[in-house]
């Protein structure tokens, strides 16, 4: 279209297409307050019942009897015990994978709650850097 023959219908449709809708600003405020929420949610100990569910009392006590009992075998002959050394030496190397496998699963549930409120940390700082972005976008 030459200027000459511009509507005013054609410059207001122009107009409308620049401004931005009303909703995006609401959106930027909106994640910009749930990111707020979740980097507040990363103090809050979330983690600590992920953890006590993954290690129980019961893993507890069998974990200290089965550390006390590697201990007491690696000091134990086999003579005394009454079987074969070959013997001896597959039953540690049981209670030695046994003892790894309970350690590991002890880490895990000590990691957990960090995992948690690191998880919260960062998802909520990178809401609140997108609603940032967003509104300053909208601004400018």
């Amino acid at each position: 279209m030459d200027r000459a023959t511009t509507t005013k219908s054609d410059i207001l449709s122009e107009k409308k297409n620049t401004q931005p809708s009303a909703w995006r600003p609401f959106v930027c405020v909106l994640l910009i307050m749930i990111g707020t929420a979740l980097i507040l949610a990363s103090w809050i100990p979330i983690g600590h019942v992920a953890s006590r569910s993954i290690w129980t009392h019961e893993d507890s006590a069998a974990y200290s009897e089965l550390r006390q009992e590697l201990h007491r075998t690696a000091y134990q002959s086999p003579a005394r015990a009454g079987i074969t050394e070959a013997q001896m030496k597959t039953q540690r190397e049981k209670m030695k994978n046994k003892a790894e496998a309970m350690r590991k699963k002890l880490e895990h549930a000590r990691q957990q709650p960090r995992q948690w409120s690191q998880y919260l940390l960062w998802s909520g700082a990178l809401l609140v850097a997108l609603g940032g972005c967003g509104y300053l976008a909208i601004r400018q």
